[in-house]
């Protein structure tokens, strides 16, 4: 589950990040074919670095975050919801009433 949460916040933060790269390289743009020629082997390797590094770091947090099982502990909290065993006795009561089609 945490290689969900860092995929996503690793696209969400890259597109924010070349959105504004983007804006700020502007007067670069006369030059791209050259630079593109010229480094584009480095350019591409930093960025595959810089992701991963990112894509890494988000991970690490997720899971030091406890979101390392979290699929696992919403099973097991709907699994005690449904057999009414839950610390939280009113959201037990609102979940038999949906189930028995009491939706009010």
């Amino acid at each position: 589950m945490p290689w969900r949460i860092a995929t996503g916040l690793s696209l969400i933060f890259w597109v924010i990040f070349l959105l504004l790269a983007g804006e700020r390289l502007k007067y670069m743009e006369p030059y791209a074919e050259l630079l593109f020629a010229r480094y584009s082997v480095i350019v591409s390797l930093y960025l595959m670095t810089a992701i991963v590094t990112v894509y890494a770091f988000i991970y690490w947090l997720a899971r030091r975050a406890g979101l390392g099982d979290l699929g696992g502990k919403i099973k097991l909290m709907d699994k005690r919801l449904a057999a009414g065993d839950s610390h939280d006795a009113e959201l037990a009561e609102r979940m038999k009433r949906e189930r028995a089609g009491d939706l009010v």
